[in-house]
């Protein structure tokens, strides 16, 4: 996929996500929790590693404001691409570009406590393991709620082929269902 593609797929990929909402019910130790895992424009500009590119001014702002000006084009890709920076964030664009596909797919979840994974800062809930053509990802999720049974989350971080497990030491919990729920009407399609 070139660079361009990769900019532009993942804004429209993302712009598809906006509509779903995906109901993850899980189970450990003979208790159920449900997890909705929702989208936000605002949510693009950090899992698209947009604040890694510091010689880019014009990244910088309200999130959402930032993700409404790359999709309208007032931002180009091109200016994206010459940063410096930007072969540092092409992976993490890379799987926004394809995250409906890995989300309708198989994957595992775990609990995330960053006091397991001292060489990670990331801050999180949640993380979802799932393995592509493109490798192993890591896609966090952070909770508000912090952790009751039923909860709403968002993906703070996305990681591709990091050299460290960010699974271990962390409780994982079995998938049981994934329903994909079209959030402005709420009536479920495609996966269940």
């Amino acid at each position: 996929m070139a660079e361009e593609d990769i900019i532009t797929g993942g804004v429209e990929a993302f712009k598809r996500l906006l509509d779903f909402e995906y109901k993850i019910t899980l189970g450990r130790k003979g208790q159920l929790k449900t997890i909705t895992l929702s989208f936000s424009k605002s949510n693009f500009h950090h899992l698209a590693g947009l604040h890694y590119l510091k010689d880019r001014p014009m990244l910088n702002g309200k999130s959402e404001k930032v993700f409404n000006k790359i999709d309208a084009r007032e931002i180009k890709p091109e200016k994206i691409m010459s940063s410096a920076y930007f072969t540092d964030i092409s992976s993490r664009l890379l799987v926004l570009a394809n995250l409906e596909r890995i989300l309708d797919g198989d994957f595992y979840f775990y609990d995330y406590d960053q006091r397991r994974n001292r060489f990670s800062n990331i801050k999180a809930n949640y993380v979802i393991k799932a393995f592509t053509e493109y490798g192993e990802i890591y896609f966090f999720l952070a909770d508000d709620a912090d952790k009751h049974l039923n909860s709403t989350v968002s993906g703070c971080s996305i990681i591709l082929n990091s050299s460290m497990d960010y699974t271990l030491n962390q409780s994982r919990y079995a998938v049981l269902s994934v329903s994909k729920i079209m959030a402005v009407r709420n009536r479920a399609i495609i996966k269940s």
